[in-house]
């Protein structure tokens, strides 16, 4: 959603991790395959490590304000993964998936 990202994101971000479009220029062909298959896809990490080099703790609350969650994505496919990320498919919906126990843990 456009313009959704200014209600959640700290105002005095500098840096950010590089698309995945950068890191695997050839993502789209492992999506659109697991659409093929029927497949939900989405963006995850591998642990509180790389969430919170995604997202500060006030933002994680920010987007808990909104509605959103940290969903626990291990069930799922890996179908890339780079250093910073990681695109998974599911055969569930993603909203679907269970909430992660706690980010303290």
């Amino acid at each position: 959603m456009p313009g959704l990202s200014a209600k959640w994101v700290d105002a005095f971000r500098t840096e950010q991790h590089p698309p995945i479009y950068v890191e695997c220029p050839d993502y789209l062909s492992h999506v659109e395959a697991a659409h093929n298959r029927g497949m939900h896809i989405g963006c995850a990490v591998r642990g509180k490590g790389k969430l919170l080099s995604w997202f500060s703790p006030m933002e994680i609350l920010r987007l808990y304000d909104m509605g959103f969650y940290i969903a626990d994505a291990s069930a799922c496919e890996v179908l890339v993964e780079t250093p910073t990320q990681l695109i998974v498919a599911s055969p569930r919906p993603l909203r679907l998936l269970p909430h992660a126990v706690s980010l303290a843990a």
